[in-house]
């Protein structure tokens, strides 16, 4: 008789939609190892069945509220509950950053007496993670509380998966945690794939200053009168569209498309030429995978996790993180050089098939769920 597959709780924070095509792949794959359930906030209350994963969705039309995070918890204990009266105990809860959802999985783990997990999907340290807020102070208090809340999540935790090596030297005394491991995230590449390239140069995100937009709009506007038949477009949602306006400044090469839905995301990536990620802080940054799987030449900021996702002048470039000459010196060269450029996009597409496949991910993210639940 075979043994019964580990249970598995994975929290992840909403709002989240199309769900199937968001979470299917991973249920999928996950339900080779485990089984159990994902719970996150949707628009409407919903329960699906992917692989041998319940999907719990808690609906919400103000997802990020204390309410909506107070009824998610819950609902979650109630399931989880369930489970156990069923003989069927949750062995791992697993929460995907080490803030909000992080809090809720020490209160759940400790609950229901099970090992907890946290995924660290953020460099909290980084103090362009609080531009936003006007005031110093503001800024500072912000800071504080979330490093605070991170370090008090870690502390519970059995298991903690990074995305580069010293994402976790801002706490010089934080070595409580048993089972550490450092790999990439999920990215499900499956539909990404090369396209009719046009002269276009695409970015996609928000916030505006985190994600350095008004970097890649400086540089690109000191190289543009040079190719004039070039666009760089920018994806994504801002809330501020002011701010964005000012910096684009009615730029007849530069526009704004609103955001889309992840399974949309494809169509527009394949068909750039060159994709810029120009954060001022970044743990991994999943869009440069995406770039690489549609064969586009990828630019990013030399900064946080990018360097693992980007090896310079290999299979793509890096720039001094907000030095805006080295950008536009690094635009200029791909718009100016196509059989450069090719031959980069071309070494970035074999290197995310060969090291950030599904299969690879899946393997060391087994293997780690495996070794905090038998720790």
């Amino acid at each position: 008789m075979n043994a019964e597959k580990p249970r598995v709780l994975l929290l992840f924070p909403g709002p989240k939609y199309r769900i199937r095509s968001l979470f299917q792949e991973r249920l999928i794959n996950l339900s080779e190892h485990f089984q159990g359930a994902l719970v996150t906030i949707s628009g409407n209350d919903e329960r699906l069945q992917i692989g041998r994963f319940e999907v719990l969705l808690i609906g919400s039309d103000a997802p990020t509220s204390m309410k909506s995070t107070v009824q998610m918890f819950r609902k979650t204990n109630e399931l989880m509950r369930l489970y156990k009266a069923q003989g069927k105990p949750i062995d791992l809860v697993v929460a995907y950053d080490p803030l909000k959802i992080g809090l809720m999985g020490v209160l759940l783990a400790k609950l229901n007496n099970c090992r907890l997990a946290v995924e660290v999907n953020g460099d909290f340290a980084s103090d362009a993670n609080y531009l936003d807020y006007k005031s110093a102070l503001k800024r500072r208090i912000k800071k504080l509380a979330m490093l605070l809340t991170e370090w008090f999540v870690l502390r519970f935790a059995t298991g903690a998966k990074l995305l580069f090596d010293r994402q976790l030297d801002h706490f010089s005394r934080l070595t409580s945690i048993p089972v550490v491991r450092v790999f990439p995230d999920y990215v499900d590449l499956s539909n990404f794939k090369p396209g009719v390239q046009l002269n276009k140069i695409l970015v996609a995100g928000f916030p505006f200053k985190i994600k350095g937009i008004d970097i890649l709009i400086a540089a690109f506007k000191k190289v543009a009168v040079q190719f004039p038949d070039w666009k760089l477009i920018i994806l994504g949602w801002f809330p501020q569209m002011q701010e964005l306006n000012s910096h684009m400044d009615g730029h007849s090469q530069i526009f704004h498309h609103p955001p889309v839905y992840f399974d949309e995301m494809p169509a527009h990536m394949s068909t750039a030429s060159i994709f810029v990620l120009p954060s001022r802080t970044e743990a991994m940054g999943r869009v440069l995978l995406e770039a690489a799987s549609c064969g586009v030449a990828r630019i990013g900021s030399n900064i946080g996790g990018i360097p693992t996702v980007i090896e310079d002048k290999v299979d793509g470039l890096l720039f001094e993180s907000e030095n805006v000459e080295d950008l536009a010196a690094k635009l200029s060269l791909l718009m100016g050089d196509e059989r450069y450029r090719k031959k980069i996009a071309e070494a970035g597409f074999k290197r995310v098939a060969n090291d950030f496949s599904g299969e690879k991910y899946f393997e060391q993210c087994a293997s780690f769920y495996r070794d905090v639940i038998n720790y």
